[in-house]
């Protein structure tokens, strides 16, 4: 099944699909981390967005907050870091 399209006929469910973002697609498209933040934030404002990058200077972490940001996490800190920047944006937006 393609999403946002009808399943074939005969099919029990022929309810259409929402269509999801695909990351590997538009968004990876020539653009750069802050270019597809921005993207993103236009696309689902509401969503937090983490910025996971190798690349972590004041000028990084300046460009992403511009670009809608809400972390910006160093590949060279533990996953941990990571994951709880995660889990605390998922607990406040499930409050």
């Amino acid at each position: 099944m393609r999403v946002g399209r009808k399943r074939a006929s005969g099919s029990r469910n022929s309810a259409r699909v929402a269509p999801r973002p695909n990351c590997d697609g538009p968004f990876s498209a020539g653009h750069d981390g802050f270019e597809e933040a921005r993207l993103l934030k236009q696309l689902m404002p509401a969503v937090p967005v983490i910025i996971y990058t190798a690349h972590s200077d004041p000028f990084v972490e300046k460009e992403a907050r511009s670009a809608g940001a809400y972390a910006v996490i160093s590949k060279s800190e533990a996953v941990n870091t990571l994951i709880a920047t995660a889990r605390t944006l998922f607990d406040q937006m499930a409050a």
